[in-house]
């Protein structure tokens, strides 16, 4: 009997891994942030507007497109294979992977805008 309730656990213990890793594996991937793409960098609660901008422009950020619903929020792009570290070097408590934001933030502004840094 101990034994059989053992491996009834052992079967429970697999089957609520699976259904979590099933579950969790394909929303990290759709939030995970990769070069090139638009990011949404959040910065600590409260920080100022102009804070969480400097922030991103010092971790490199090549075009800063808007910012979030909060001023530390910010949305920004960067071909730097390293930015995400940087953002994080930086005071961002998170960097998220946001896909409509690109298309949108592209459409919507000129290819000079003035917070796009150029090499």
């Amino acid at each position: 009997m101990p034994t059989d309730r053992r491996h009834r656990r052992l079967i429970r213990l697999i089957q609520t891994v699976v259904v979590l890793v099933s579950t969790v594996w394909p929303v990290g991937l759709s939030v995970w942030p990769r070069p090139g793409q638009a990011m949404a960098a959040v910065f600590p609660p409260g920080a100022s507007g102009n804070a969480a901008l400097f922030a991103a422009w010092q971790a490199g950020a090549e075009q800063v497109m808007a910012f979030g619903g909060w001023p530390w929020v910010v949305l920004v792009r960067s071909d730097a294979p390293d930015f995400v570290g940087q953002l994080h070097h930086a005071g961002a408590w998170l960097v998220l992977r946001v896909p409509a934001a690109g298309a949108i933030c592209a459409a919507d502004t000129p290819s000079r805008s003035p917070l796009t840094r150029f090499p």
